[in-house]
């Protein structure tokens, strides 16, 4: 008998441990290492930095296009953050 069978048999016969058991433990382990690194990836997430990563990229810094739609982002955000009122008011009299 090889080395395999030898160790399978003494995990039936001897521990009580499963093939069910082990896909188990498999699978709740897998799990966890999941959720953590899903939660090591949300401490982690920085858009600031991911967004510098894609202004000083190479392949986009410098190119006409990418600086045409920076610029039209930019001002659309500034003419959606400034709100100018014009109001009427009585024309100034002499005094």
């Amino acid at each position: 008998m090889d080395k395999y069978g030898m160790l399978k048999q003494f995990m039936h016969n001897e521990l009580g441990i499963t093939k069910e058991d082990i896909q188990l433990w498999i699978k709740e382990a897998a799990q966890e290492e999941g959720k953590r690194l899903v939660n090591e990836v949300q401490r982690n997430f920085n858009p600031q930095k991911i967004v510098e990563s894609i202004v000083w990229d190479k392949r986009n810094f410098g190119s006409p296009e990418f600086t045409r739609r920076i610029e039209s982002l930019v001002a659309h955000e500034i003419s959606e953050r400034l709100a100018v009122k014009v109001v009427a008011t009585k024309e100034p009299t002499d005094v």
